[in-house]
């Protein structure tokens, strides 16, 4: 590595962080709620307590930068029906709810890829101009550590058990027995943040390579299996002796992939103690050898891959046979709908056969996060709102993303679904990351060997 990590500056902002944080309250552990019936259709008894809400707009300030952005807030408001199936769905949602609630839900879009500074200027003068936010996971966290959100466990009308808060992310961002922040089928946009690998089956079956499907599920999807495919992969195709996409490659990929396979193997800067506060485990033997693995595997193949950031490219020639496999985020699954090309979605490989799950990592500058603010003038009635949306969401809008939108139209095989399941159910999030820590660049940038 050409760069010592240092875990000296973490430690002030983390002592800062955990200083308000109470310990009596800890979370709850009880999952039991996790297999229930996730939601309530109109014509079912509501599993979500009704209250008459009176006719109360309640105002939503949303991440929203411009028109077709990609980690915009896109599926909390539909006006209409338009045979869209994820509009259509959301409609069909706000619908039942308003109507049950006696109320009207409106947003106010942040014109902006953050939108933390207005946020927290209503909050700071009291103003109550928004019931809840939807931003970035780097604004809700900068948020939270400021005290402008609510701790959403303090509220009865919650109950993060319950499978449509996604309890796997709820334990690993609940802090000091406080929860500011949280996701799970209220937006499908946080599935879209979280990092995969895609790989071109026409040139799998052409050479006949090893079922990565079957791999993944006898749990010998590796490292080492994968790195060898890569390490397989470049093909002058022109015959000019000099490589571009001309030519076939292993692995298109950002130059992020290092901390993207740092945390696939487990890898993490921050976790939490026994006391649901954080603390620094990057530096240990474990986390050594990752990166030393990690390093020289990218090392040793990094002739096969092609590093861009211009996906606009590398779309089309991946779609166009170029490459064998493509390490990026699981909204690139819509992309790849526009293409007649047969494409398979993967989770990121293992360290080895011994590392229990498969981990994906879910960006925390993509990753939507909700909450409300502190100075939201019924937080109570917000938070039944969001437990009620959150729990109509799976049968409406998570069933239009996931079944129609992924399983239905871009995914051309039973197996991708299945992938598509380990993924969604195993991504993990990093508190460096969330806090966007300087030593993530800094990892990333070692790894890469830069």
């Amino acid at each position: 590595m050409k760069k010592q990590i240092t875990a000296a500056l973490l430690f002030a902002y983390l002592i800062s962080c955990s200083c308000n944080a109470s310990n009596n309250t800890s979370f709850a552990d009880d999952t039991s709620g996790e297999n229930e019936l996730a939601a309530t259709s109109s014509a079912a008894e509501p599993l979500v307590e009704v209250r008459d809400f009176n006719e109360k707009e309640f105002v939503f300030y949303v991440r929203y930068n411009t028109d077709g952005w990609d980690w915009n807030v896109d599926d909390l408001m539909s006006d209409e029906e338009t045979g869209e199936p994820v509009n259509d769905a959301v409609y069909k949602r706000n619908l039942t709810i308003q109507e049950r609630y006696n109320c009207s839900i409106s947003q106010i879009k942040s014109n902006d890829m953050s939108g933390s500074s207005a946020v927290r200027s209503a909050a700071l003068a009291g103003d109550g101009t928004y019931d809840a936010v939807i931003l970035s996971g780097h604004d809700m966290v900068a948020l939270g550590h400021e005290e402008i959100l609510h701790n959403l466990l303090q509220f009865d009308e919650i109950d993060t058990t319950k499978s449509y808060w996604n309890p796997t992310l709820i334990r690993e961002i609940t802090l000091g027995g406080k929860l500011y922040y949280a996701m799970g089928d209220l937006s499908a946009t946080d599935n879209r943040a979280v990092r995969c690998l895609y790989f071109n089956k026409d040139l799998f079956d052409k050479y006949k390579l090893e079922n990565p499907y079957e791999l993944v599920k006898a749990g010998d999807w590796t490292f080492e299996k994968y790195f060898s495919m890569v390490a397989d992969g470049r093909i002058d195709l022109d015959g000019n002796g000099v490589y571009d996409l001309s030519d076939q490659w292993g692995l298109f990929a950002q130059p992020t992939i290092g901390i993207t396979m740092f945390y696939a193997g487990g890898g993490q800067f921050l976790e939490k103690n026994e006391n649901d506060l954080l603390e620094v485990v990057f530096g240990n033997s474990e986390t050594i050898d990752l990166m030393s693995k990690i390093s020289e595997s990218i090392k040793s193949t990094s002739d096969e891959m092609f590093l861009s950031y211009e996906y606009q490219t590398m779309i089309p020639a991946f779609a166009d046979g170029k490459s064998l496999f493509y390490a990026e985020v699981s909204l690139f699954i819509e992309r790849f709908r526009q293409y007649e090309f047969d494409v398979g979605m993967l989770p990121i490989p293992k360290t080895d056969e011994n590392q229990e799950n498969y981990c994906q990592y879910a960006d925390g500058f993509c990753l939507n996060l909700a909450g409300i603010p502190i100075d939201s003038k019924t937080p109570n009635d917000t938070a039944l709102l969001l437990e009620a949306l959150s729990a109509e969401s799976p049968e409406t809008l998570t069933e239009a993303y996931y079944d129609i939108c992924l399983t239905g139209k871009a995914i051309r095989d039973n197996e991708s679904a299945e992938m598509l399941d380990i993924i969604f159910n195993n991504y993990t999030i990093d508190y460096a990351d969330l806090m966007n820590l300087s030593c993530i660049s800094q990892l990333t940038e070692a790894l890469s060997g830069e």
